[in-house]
């Protein structure tokens, strides 16, 4: 009786089974043998040798652990009240991997802090942080990642305020394939921070990206959504966007870049939700020749917006081409072109709008005046440009010219001076004629000393319209920097900047800003001659003010947040013990704030 042939396939599946499950025990056999806890086994009997069997045990991989132990105690004093609060908080940390390193890593950590705060009404609490991260096939082609963490602004030491805390999870996962320029790569991410006073904000986003190359060709393209929460509704909102994005390089002389973009935001802040719409299109391709001389550029943009907002839908289209050109004619002499046309429809307003525009820069080579250098360049354009409402010609000319020298006051000093003019007319068929000059001074001195160095650099300038609009600006600016070692172990670095403004438009309106920033900062790395004793101090100085006359009336501006700082701070090693003292002078809002605070950690473990 005639039978089909029985295939040979599941046999040789079983077969792979049981050498992989083979190779699998063998692997745990010497994972055991060279584990000193696996070799320590009680000595064969006589009675047992011929029968016992080698036993197989599952390897406990070792595990890496660290942590700290930090005490804060912390006083602020102000001119409203005095608040002091004390942090007791440990933190252990601790990694691992499963089986084997290339297959799983897992890491985490866990803090517990005990927090007091003697204010007004005293509060006592307790700060829960920890965290976790598994890692799937770290070094394969698909790796896989998930994460967890819970954060408190009181881990740091602020206790003072309106803390908050922050829980963050998500996952991660990539693949690449087999001999391949392709990657894919997606993630999700979730945050929910949480306040006393506004409550929890949540924030979800997701995101999808593909990049591939082959040849002279590269691909990515992305795809990202984003949703924010809060609990009040006054922080609503979602985004979501498509990007895709094309290159071309042939050639060292040639590029082409494309992209494509569509994205669509929600929001729902308050009673009057908006939605909108962005589409956007373009290609721009760039050329040079073998000579160097020849640069054109090319593109194409598609742009398209609409948004809709109480009741009231809005709607814009836009077509853009654009062509230019630069001739390097010389090494002094440079010719540009380009065109560019615009068709836009929408619900306001349509037309088509064109531009063009021919012109030439000039710039010799500087000229040696006995021990100064004379430096000069002009250029000029003429433009046409078409439009519904508005259509003319314009002529633009500018020419500026300049000296500078350096003076050599000794080896390790010299002082550089700089004075330049410039004059710039505007003709206009349709729009008002605008005449200026401008005129500008600068000074710089530098001196070097071994390892230190001075810096100092003083400008002015002027820039004023001769006829048409009246208009005029002024600007004084003065620069101060210095860096000396002063001992093998000790530093000085400053830096100071003042700046004042005049501004004066056409309608005799007059603006005056001045402001000024500095920064001082001294560091010793054995204060007092003590080891493991460091010492900084840091003074910072960030003023500004800003009147606007016009008609009389004067409007002061508001000022910074923060005006001066000053901060000192003691950081003292004993093995793996730190002590940290320091003290923080400053004047916010007109008013003096200082804060003293102690720190003590101990670290152990294998840091």
């Amino acid at each position: 009786m005639w039978r089909k042939p029985v295939t040979q396939k599941p046999v040789f599946r079983a077969s792979r089974i049981m050498l992989l499950v083979s190779a699998l025990l063998a692997s745990m056999e010497s994972a055991g043998a060279d584990n000193p806890a696996a070799q320590a086994q009680p000595p064969a009997t006589p009675e047992s040798a011929g029968t016992a069997k080698p036993a197989r045990r599952l390897v406990i991989p070792p595990i890496r652990w660290w942590g700290s132990l930090t005490y804060d105690y912390t006083q602020e004093f102000s001119d409203e009240d005095s608040v002091s609060s004390q942090l007791v908080m440990g933190q252990i940390n601790a990694s691992t991997f499963i089986w084997a390193p290339w297959l799983a890593q897992v890491s985490g950590g866990l803090g517990l802090a005990f927090n007091t705060v003697d204010a007004e009404n005293q509060q006592e609490g307790e700060v829960l942080t920890g965290n976790i991260r598994l890692n799937l096939f770290p070094v394969s082609r698909f790796p896989f990642e998930a994460y967890f963490d819970h954060s408190d602004s009181r881990q740091n030491g602020t206790v003072v305020g309106d803390h908050f805390t922050s829980t963050r999870y998500g996952i991660k996962q990539s693949y690449s394939p087999f001999k391949s320029n392709t990657r894919y790569h997606f993630s999700y991410d979730h945050t929910t921070q949480s306040r006393d006073t506004t409550g929890d904000d949540n924030f979800d986003g997701l995101n999808l990206e593909m990049s591939t190359q082959f040849k002279n060709h590269s691909f990515q393209a992305d795809a990202r959504w984003t949703e924010n929460t809060s609990n009040d509704g006054t922080n609503d909102n979602s985004y979501r966007t498509l990007i895709g994005q094309h290159s071309w390089r042939p050639s060292p002389r040639f590029s082409l870049d494309n992209l494509a973009n569509l994205t669509f935001t929600e929001t729902g802040s308050g009673v009057s939700p908006v939605e909108s719409t962005f589409l956007q299109v373009s290609s721009q391709g760039i050329w040079r020749d073998t000579a160097n001389k020849w640069l054109v550029t090319g593109g194409a943009r598609l742009f398209g917006f609409s948004t809709a907002a109480s009741g009231t839908d809005t709607d814009i289209q836009s077509l853009n081409l654009n062509l230019g050109a630069n001739y390097l004619y010389s090494q002094t002499t440079r010719f540009f072109g380009n065109f560019n046309a615009t068709q836009t429809e929408g619900s306001a307003a349509s037309g088509l709008t064109t531009n063009q525009t021919l012109g030439v820069t000039y710039q010799p080579v500087p000229i040696p005046i006995g021990k100064w250098t004379y430096l000069w360049s002009t250029s000029g354009s003429i433009s046409n440009r078409t439009g519904d409402t508005d259509s003319g010609q314009h002529v633009s000319a500018q020419g500026n010219h300049g000296i500078d020298r350096t003076y050599n006051l000794s080896e390790r000093s010299f002082v550089s001076l700089n004075l330049s003019q410039n004059l710039s007319t505007d003709f206009d068929t349709v729009n008002e004629s605008i005449h200026r000059i401008g005129h500008s001074f600068s000074a710089g001195w530098s001196y070097t000393e071994g390892p230190a160095q001075t810096l100092m650099r003083v400008s002015l300038s002027d820039s004023r319209s001769v006829s048409g609009q009246s208009q005029a600006f002024q600007l004084a600016n003065l620069q101060i920097s210095r860096n000396q070692q002063l001992s093998t172990r000790s530093a000085l670095t400053g830096n100071f900047t003042l700046q004042a403004t005049r501004q004066e438009d056409n309608d005799g309106q007059v603006t005056e800003n001045l402001s000024g920033s500095g920064d001082l900062v001294y560091q010793h790395q054995r204060a007092f001659n003590v080891p493991r004793l460091r010492f900084i101090s840091q003074l910072r100085l960030n003023l500004s003010e800003s009147e606007t006359q016009n008609l009389g009336e004067l409007t002061p501006a508001v000022r910074e947040q923060e005006t001066a700082s000053w901060d000192n701070r003691f950081d003292y090693m004993i093995g793996r013990t730190t002590l940290s003292l320091s003290l923080r002078v400053s004047r916010v809002d007109e008013k003096e704030r200082e804060l003293l605070m102690f720190r003590i950690t101990r670290l152990f473990g294998d840091y």
